[in-house]
């Protein structure tokens, strides 16, 4: 019983370790209201700042107010080299932007 007692402590102790380390390497979002999408007058002005078809941004409108529960998100970007091993190791589809040398 004691030995049993002693792994689910340990096992518990990893867990806390590597959700600390995951932690120092994410930032925590809050709970809250944001605004999804983008109203027209925004549409008109990134479609004629940015050059495009206004068909390939309709479905960012109309912006409209969502309510998110709190997330992590990493606080540094993924390399493409980093996203080539993930994509290696998982067989993973890439974007049909991505190229033979993987950038």
């Amino acid at each position: 019983m004691f030995k049993n007692g002693f792994i689910l402590l340990f096992c518990g102790l990893l867990l806390i370790l590597s959700a600390k380390a995951e932690a120092e390497d994410m930032a925590l979002i809050p709970a809250g209201e944001c605004t999804m999408g983008l109203s027209e007058a925004k549409l008109k002005e990134v479609v004629g700042t940015l050059g495009g078809m206004k068909k390939y941004h309709d479905s960012a409108t109309p912006a409209h107010k969502v309510n998110l529960d709190a997330f992590y998100i990493d606080k540094y970007e993924v390399t493409n080299e980093e996203y080539k091993k993930f994509v290696d190791a998982t067989g993973a589809a890439v974007p049909l932007h991505w190229e033979e040398e993987g950038g």
